[in-house]
């Protein structure tokens, strides 16, 4: 198990030498708002926890690296999304760990409507573009990888409270099986309102496959000192300010099809397993992300409380908080 933990960690480090080295420097030109980002290049680490509100359960952890090069504008997955005209693109690829479990931990048995325990291991390949005249953003995704023991969630969630001397999971048999991840995710944003200090943003995502099928509507509300959304693809670009400071604000409706991460396989029925069961399931969820983001040329972090109703009859709101931090070359 210790070699497996290896090798998942191996794969991070890779992404890292890949940013390193590939990474070109941005050159931005300003012609009538027209901002050229094709040569933008930037790292990201990203995580999400609930240990600062002092829980440990439900969506209790996420860990993820990414990058954007010039070079992947050539990846062959890139087939898949569709560049509309006029648009500004960036080109990237990441990787995900995501850990769920019940509300207790401490025991080995299944917690009967209670949360299942799953983990999830996915790659994802993405083209963000964005139109500053007709202030739109699109977010095309594509993931793929897997749901189940080889997603190295519970033993990476053992290590970790092993390394914290905290409580141990002790229920990672009882995880949901193995689910191979496919899809695709469509996010468009239109600015309502964007002016140099203030940007209200309309929202819609759908994603489709065999871990998510939902329909997300929001506003999000960003102020401060910061790019426009719209001028950079969506990314903190160092363009005009060399210290960019703002504050976000965003409530979200989800209507929920289908979730891998509770329900299993949509594709095969497995009475030796605990999943939550259709009728079980929340269709309408809630969300509120608010957050902070400081930037100081091509370095900066993001910080965001993640409040959500619950996911499924019985379950509680859950509060966790995610951590970016992000360079770019």
């Amino acid at each position: 198990m210790n070699r497996r933990i290896s090798n998942i960690y191996l794969v991070f480090t890779i992404i890292n030498f890949i940013a390193l080295g590939f990474g070109a420097n941005l050159k931005a030109q300003n012609n009538d708002n027209i901002i050229d980002v094709s040569q933008f290049s930037s790292y990201k680490l990203l995580w999400d926890n609930d240990v600062m509100m002092q829980t440990d359960y439900y969506y209790t952890q996420g860990l993820g690296m990414e990058i954007i090069l010039p070079a992947l504008e050539k990846n062959p997955l890139n087939f898949l999304f569709f560049k509309p005209k006029g648009f500004q693109s960036v080109y990237g690829l990441s990787i995900h760990q995501e850990t769920y479990t019940p509300t207790i931990i401490k025991v080995q048995e299944v917690l009967i409507g209670d949360r299942p325990y799953a983990g999830a291991l996915y790659a994802k390949s993405f083209i963000r573009s964005s139109n500053y005249e007709k202030k739109l953003f699109i977010n095309n995704e594509f993931d793929f990888g897997f749901i189940g023991p080889n997603s190295l969630a519970g033993i990476t969630q053992y290590k970790f409270h092993v390394l914290s001397d905290n409580h141990l999971p002790l229920g990672w048999a009882n995880e949901i099986k193995q689910v191979p991840v496919f899809n695709y995710n469509l996010t468009v944003n239109k600015g309502l309102i964007t002016d140099e200090f203030h940007e209200v943003q309309a929202l819609s995502r759908i994603r489709v496959g065999t871990m998510y099928d939902d329909l997300s509507l929001g506003l999000t509300y960003r102020v401060g000192l910061m790019n426009s959304t719209y001028q950079s693809a969506g990314e903190n670009i160092y363009l005009f300010k060399k210290f960019q400071a703002y504050f976000t604000f965003g409530p979200q409706v989800k209507f929920v099809g289908y979730n891998a991460t509770m329900q299993g396989s949509p594709f095969v029925t497995d009475s030796d397993q605990y999943v939550i069961l259709p009728h079980q399931v929340e269709r309408i969820v809630f969300s509120v992300k608010s957050g902070i983001t400081l930037m100081y040329k091509n370095v900066g972090a993001s910080f965001h409380l993640n409040w959500q109703s619950p996911e499924f009859n019985g379950g509680l709101n859950h509060t966790y908080h995610s951590f970016i931090f992000f360079y770019n070359f």
